[in-house]
């Protein structure tokens, strides 16, 4: 199990007020934490300086847990926010896994990847005469799970097995193991038959 003062209490969520997505964001974790009980506390960040005071003030809130909205800005600064998370002991939830190779917990989200290669595939069509308004809008299909075993031992969570066999990149001790489906079903019938 996830650690218990992890999972039952109070979510932080660290955002930018000035991201065109962080209204939808904040709406969906605000709905997902009462969803699960949970009270959310969101800390606004529009800059460097504000990033630092925003996760202090969750710290000091006590939240169990840190999620971390998707920004530029956030992005940007994924290494400082990981840093903070770890010194004021917060799991940190991003939606990146470059957040989680520089000392984020876990991340769950489309592949960055799978975004590049859909981009070139809709530039190439429109350079072949495609008009823009012609083609579809598509949904990402590839999705990652990264967690960073280092992160979780120093924070003291326990990771599960049910999230070990389905993470795709695990990370430990600077060392990034990228998990292929191939690797899960192994990985599954392991675990199982053991």
């Amino acid at each position: 199990d996830w650690s218990s003062d992890v999972c039952s209490s109070d979510l932080g969520l660290l955002g930018n007020p000035g991201s065109s997505t962080y209204a939808a964001i904040l709406q969906e974790a605000d709905r997902g934490a009462r969803h699960f009980k949970l009270r959310l506390i969101a800390a606004e960040a529009r800059n460097l300086d504000e990033i630092s005071r925003a996760i202090e003030r969750l710290a000091r809130e006590r939240v169990g847990a840190l999620l971390v909205a998707s920004d530029s800005l956030l992005f940007n600064e994924r290494k400082l926010i990981a840093e903070l998370a770890i010194k004021y002991r917060l799991a940190s939830v991003y939606a990146f896994r470059e957040h989680v190779e520089v000392g984020g917990l876990v991340s769950y989200g489309q592949s960055g990847n799978q975004i590049y290669r859909g981009a070139a595939v809709y530039v190439d069509k429109i350079l072949k005469g495609a008009k823009p308004s012609d083609l579809p809008v598509e949904r990402p299909m590839v999705f990652e799970l990264a967690v960073n075993m280092k992160t979780a031992k120093a924070l003291g969570v326990k990771v599960p097995p049910s999230v070990m066999i389905l993470a795709t990149t695990v990370i430990e001790d600077r060392k990034s193991t990228r998990l292929n489906s191939s690797h899960l079903v192994i990985s599954y019938a392991v675990f199982c038959l053991k």
